[in-house]
């Protein structure tokens, strides 16, 4: 059998549910923390636009987007404790997984190791957390294991991009149980990146916001205006949208010809005969190099990584990067 293990700091770097590392304590922590800052923020620009009477109304619609802010977080974490508690119980995270001919034995958080015959798999399904979960779940990419009939109160097991080899791991396991990656069929796929539209469209609103505010203050309201912090906050909120409007990819697509990568203003090209590695560079993370060019696959957004880490590696003939090793001791 072929063993995959879970990466040794996955647990604290997976973003799983809710746009979240629901299994990483200490980011859920971070998270809150983040939450409670940007509420006292809130705070402090209401104390300034009501007791003090600076009615500017954009300054109002600034308090209303840290409220929404502060909301929306409290809300992403409480939806990825609430899918990680009911998913402990029906649908645990995979720690370690091998692959045989006829069956495949699962490790789950509780170290419990379980044997699953092929032919009590009744369904490998991959894709956004958000399409197996509801609505939530937030766009990182994960397989899921259905069973026919449960194993010791499991209806199915998770593998997410924790698990080192994870593209390797369920292109293999979709072979055994007979339904294989088609690589025909991904192309033409584009695969767009959901963190970079949350980060565009929230720096741009933040940046609308904060201009305005500052030319009704210039304009309206110039006493106690300060010129040097309000151009400090505005160079601030371009860089950063700028970042992310220019720098970060919008999506990506497989064509006939290659890899097209589509930014704001240009397009990245990577022909087919071109490409000349295919690595595993982190937690759900891969590379495509060729012609002293670089692309990053990351399956915290883009999905169906599997399926799309199946297609470059047949077009450009060559292998899925696969740390799996046989049975170790002790295992």
């Amino acid at each position: 059998m072929r063993w995959y293990f879970e990466r040794e700091d996955a647990g604290e770097k997976i973003d799983r549910l809710a746009l979240l590392p629901a299994r990483g304590t200490r980011l859920r922590r971070l998270v809150l923390v983040f939450a409670v800052v940007v509420f006292l923020v809130a705070l402090a620009e209401m104390h300034e636009h009501l007791l003090r009477a600076r009615t500017s109304p954009w300054g109002l619609v600034g308090v209303v987007f840290w409220l929404w802010m502060a909301g929306y977080w409290v809300w992403m974490y409480l939806q990825a404790a609430r899918t990680e508690r009911h998913l402990d119980s029906r649908s645990p995270r995979v720690t370690a997984l091998a692959l045989g001919d006829a069956d495949i034995t699962v490790q789950a958080l509780d170290s419990r190791h379980m044997t699953v015959p092929l032919t009590n798999i009744r369904q490998v399904r991959t894709g956004r957390a958000s399409e197996l979960y509801g609505p939530g779940g937030g766009p990182a990419d994960e397989t899921q294991i259905v069973l026919a009939q449960p194993i010791n109160g499991f209806e199915a097991f998770s593998v997410d991009l924790g698990l080192k080899g994870y593209a390797a791991a369920v292109v293999a396991l979709r072979r055994l149980v007979g339904n294989p990656p088609a690589p025909e069929t991904m192309l033409g796929r584009r695969v767009a990146f959901p963190w970079g539209w949350i980060g565009r469209w929230t720096t741009l609103g933040f940046l609308v916001v904060l201009v305005a505010e500052t030319v009704w203050e210039r304009l309206v309201a110039p006493i106690g205006f300060s010129a040097a912090g309000a151009a400090v906050g505005i160079v601030l909120a371009f860089l950063a949208a700028a970042f992310f409007w220019l720098a970060l990819p919008w999506q990506v697509s497989l064509a006939d010809e290659g890899l097209r990568v589509r930014y704001a203003l240009w397009t990245r090209r990577l022909p087919w005969g071109e490409v000349s590695s295919l690595e595993e560079t982190g937690v759900g993370r891969y590379m495509v190099r060729g012609a002293g060019r670089s692309i990053t696959l990351d399956g915290r957004s883009a999905s169906p990584l599997p399926d799309l880490i199946a297609t470059i590696a047949h077009y450009a003939n060559l292998p899925i990067p696969d740390p799996s090793e046989e049975r170790p001791e002790g295992v």
